[in-house]
């Protein structure tokens, strides 16, 4: 029965996820973060149509907003789903003609940008949760939604989260919505405030994962390590954690700004032990 009841748990949350960026795009129609979700969301539901129908209107935004660089990632895109009407035919011909008005140089390495969808499904299930447990109002949800999904069109350096969210915006009941996930996840709040994470512990992971995805080794215990993490709904991010540091993981819930202030002060240890090599 596990089975079962975790899959259809799995496509609630695509459900809630798709009906809050459909929401997004009633406001805000060319919203490519929008658009984009949206397609990835009705491909894991196996809605091939409406997948379609997302794809082809994002096509358009990138067209209308003259994006070279996400025009040729498009044509491929619309190559591959393997359709041969003439709107999708016209759009691939539009497509390259945008992009072959720049010649793109192979993108040198550097720290991979954020896939847009990863991690906001989780954060926009988690601030539905919220809603149906009573903890935000249908207006602060909105704007919840609203920020998170600005904020992961931005490049951003710290993750995309609700906790974040809360924090910006200074919610006044944020620790009591902080208390209520720790109770209903099981995970306790651990301040991180009071380690001091050694370099062992923090490169256990790439920074995309600290930086994006929001978890943070920040100690051990004998071969296990202990995990702080902003969302422990997010299975998909414990299951990165466990793979990338190859070790029995336990994970702790951390309030956003403990989480931000661990995170830029790895970052002056790295500046600073980079400094020395020079």
């Amino acid at each position: 029965m596990a089975g079962p009841d975790r899959e259809s748990e799995k496509e609630s949350e695509v459900w809630n996820a798709i009906a809050a960026f459909e929401q997004i795009l009633e406001a805000m129609p060319d919203d490519r973060v929008a658009l984009e979700s949206l397609y990835e969301a009705y491909l894991k539901i196996g809605d091939q149509a409406s997948a379609r129908k997302y794809l082809l209107r994002l096509a358009r935004v990138v067209i209308n907003e003259r994006d070279e660089k996400a025009a040729q990632d498009m044509v491929k895109r619309l190559k591959e789903s393997e359709a041969s009407d003439k709107e999708t035919e016209q759009l691939i011909k539009e497509l390259t003609e945008l992009a072959g008005q720049k010649e793109v140089a192979p993108a040198a390495p550097r720290s991979r940008v954020r896939h847009k969808p990863v991690g906001i499904t989780a954060e926009l299930s988690l601030a539905w949760k919220l809603l149906e447990a009573g903890h935000i109002q249908q207006d602060e949800y909105d704007t919840i939604v609203k920020d998170l999904s600005e904020n992961s069109a931005k490049q951003l350096n710290t993750p995309v989260t609700v906790l974040h969210v809360l924090e910006d915006r200074q919610f006044r009941h944020a620790n009591s919505i902080l208390a209520f996930i720790s109770r209903d996840s099981g995970l306790p709040v651990i301040p991180l405030s009071r380690f001091e994470i050694p370099p062992e512990c923090f490169q256990m992971l790439p920074m995309e994962i600290m930086e994006h995805r929001g978890a943070i080794v920040f100690d051990t215990m004998g071969r296990d390590v202990l995990v702080a993490i902003l969302n422990p709904y997010d299975a998909d991010l414990r299951r990165e954690v466990e793979e990338a540091t190859k070790r029995k993981c336990h994970f702790f819930l951390t309030p956003a700004a403990e989480y931000d202030a661990a995170l830029a002060d790895i970052r002056a240890k790295i500046a600073a032990e980079n400094e020395g090599k020079e």
